[in-house]
């Protein structure tokens, strides 16, 4: 990471955070609302095209099915239009973009490089293509990052995806990067010793 992003971060206040790989996710709660924040770092911001965070129920389950989705989707010459898409996998194997949009407000901006996107969902509510977002609940947060062919989300590396559990409330801090990978190599070991 770079020096100058590092105290961006360090001077901004936050009242939720969970360092990602390559980026930060906050969180602030309001009354019925909470509003994230992805910085993402200038080194994905620059090669790659996308980056996004899922949260599930199931904190075991750390496959993409069941997950709601926040992808922000870069837009390289001019940041300030990078947008924030919703998508889910809630009882489907493959992700889907919504036809509604369930954030509010939604805003990108250039920061030392590197992308800050943020968005707000509504707290309490569910439908059936979301997870409904309690405050002080438990949630298996998802995120990885990767390239976009056209209008396409490219699929991501093993190595570029990751996990960890957090806790929706005022005052988490937390490190997720477990990284995916050795789920991987854990399940193809398992069967070829069956």
């Amino acid at each position: 990471m770079n020096i100058n992003w590092l105290v961006v971060l360090a001077l901004t206040a936050y009242a939720a955070e969970e360092k990602l790989k390559n980026g930060v996710l906050n969180w602030q709660l309001a009354k019925d609302q909470v509003k994230f924040t992805l910085h993402v770092d200038p080194s994905i911001f620059r090669d790659y095209d996308w980056y996004g965070v899922a949260f599930k129920e199931n904190l075991t389950q750390y496959s993409m099915a069941d997950g709601d989705y926040s992808v922000v989707w870069f837009n390289h010459t001019n940041p300030e239009k990078s947008k924030v898409h919703h998508m889910n996998t809630i009882g489907h194997h493959e992700l889907l973009h919504n036809t509604k949009m369930y954030f509010g407000t939604q805003s990108a901006s250039s920061e030392n490089n590197g992308l800050v996107a943020t968005w707000t969902r509504n707290l309490n509510e569910s439908t059936n293509q979301t997870v409904t977002l309690v405050e002080n609940k438990q949630y298996l947060l998802l995120w990885a990052y990767g390239k976009l062919q056209g209008n396409s989300m490219q699929h991501h590396m093993h190595s570029d995806r990751y996990y960890g559990v957090v806790t929706l409330s005022q005052n988490h801090t937390g490190d997720a990067e477990n990284s995916a990978f050795h789920l991987v190599i854990s399940w193809v070991t398992f069967y070829l010793l069956l």
